[in-house]
């Protein structure tokens, strides 16, 4: 006799999850929130998620800032 197969119900409620990094910013959406609302509920359930954000923020920051001084001494 062949076990069914699990679903979301049997384990707790199923989950939805999608982070898009781009070149100048996030996409956030989590359980049907997007934006803002998604950032707030991510960064409470993951501590790490928002680690990462603020070292991605700080290093594109530095970044431009290098290229607008070498643009500028140049």
């Amino acid at each position: 006799m062949e076990e069914p197969e699990p679903t979301g119900t049997e384990h707790g409620p199923v989950q939805y999850v999608s982070l898009e990094v781009r070149f100048f910013g996030l996409r956030l959406a989590a359980d049907g929130r997007t934006g803002l609302a998604a950032c707030r509920h991510l960064w409470a359930r993951y501590p790490s998620l928002r680690w990462m954000a603020v070292t991605y923020a700080v290093s594109l920051t530095l970044l431009v800032l290098a290229v607008v001084f070498l643009a500028i001494s140049a």
